[in-house]
Order: C-alpha cells, then sequence, then structure tokens
C-alpha cells in the first residue's frame, strides 16, 4: 500500500514562493507565462495527435518558467541508446513526453502497445536504478507539468 508524504510547511512555502514569483496570463482555467508561444498551450487530445509526428520543443517553455535550461535527448546509461526528451542531470531530473497515446482511437502509437510499454519499463526502471527521477506527461499537460516542476526545483 503506498502512503502520501504530507508536505511540511515550509516545502509548501517555497512551493508558493516559486509560483508566486512566475509571471502568469490568463487563458481560462489555463494559465500560461508571459511570453509563451501559442503552440505550447493545451491543446485537445485529436489537435495533439495530429502535431505528434512534429515534436515540439519545450525547452522556451522550461526557460520561461524560470527553470535551468534543460538537456535535450540526454543519454543517461551508455552503452544503452536511451534517451531522456529533457534532462536537468546535475539534478538527475527528466521530463518524458509521450505523445501518440491517443493515436488512431487509442489504437496506434507505439507507447500503448506491447512492445513500446515493455521497453518503456525497462527504461524507466533502469533509470530509477541509477537514481534518476522521471517525470512523464503528455504534450498538452503543460499546467500539470509546470506545478510539478515548481516543487520538485524547490526541494
Amino acid at each position: 500500500m503506498r502512503v502520501k508524504r504530507r508536505w511540511t510547511d515550509e516545502e509548501l512555502t517555497k512551493v508558493k514562493e516559486s509560483i508566486g514569483n512566475m509571471r502568469f496570463v490568463d487563458l481560462g482555467q489555463i494559465k500560461v507565462p508571459e511570453g509563451v508561444p501559442e503552440e505550447f498551450v493545451g491543446k485537445p487530445l485529436k489537435s495533439a495527435a495530429r502535431k505528434q509526428k512534429k515534436e515540439r520543443d519545450f525547452t522556451p517553455l522550461f526557460v520561461a518558467w524560470g527553470l535551468p535550461e534543460p538537456h535535450t535527448q540526454f543519454r543517461f546509461a551508455a552503452p544503452r541508446r536511451w534517451r531522456f526528451d529533457y534532462a536537468w542531470p546535475g539534478r538527475s531530473i527528466a521530463v518524458e513526453i509521450e505523445g501518440g497515446l491517443f493515436v488512431n482511437g487509442g489504437a496506434g502509437g507505439r507507447h500503448n502497445r506491447g512492445a513500446g510499454m515493455r521497453d518503456d519499463m525497462e527504461k524507466y526502471n533502469a533509470a530509477t536504478l541509477r537514481n534518476w527521477r522521471v517525470f512523464r506527461f503528455m504534450p498538452e499537460q503543460t499546467a500539470e507539468m509546470q506545478l510539478l516542476l515548481a516543487q520538485v526545483f524547490c526541494e
């Protein structure tokens, strides 16, 4: 059974201060930092699936949030060819953008087929054994990504 860890008052204060220092523009229910291109705003799943072949670069978004610039396609387990989409090696933090989850009504895409899922599990387990913290998101989860990364980088 998994036990949820409660945040201390100090941790919550750090996260709130970090989020409070970010500049936001209200776009309905989603808050996006000022200056972030329209393409980074959450899109409906069908739109995300259509754009899946042309992968977006989230680096400008991370920088706009005040995070250090990440390494892209970072190889973490030589001689294996596994790579993280975005990584901060000094902090052993990685972000994976899981595209193709809703291609062809859920029937397509590498990440939701048996072999692809098995390969992803092997990769993420290897990362865990090497003390990496890997956070996985769909491309349209920018709001969730921002809040979680703000918490992680405040630790």
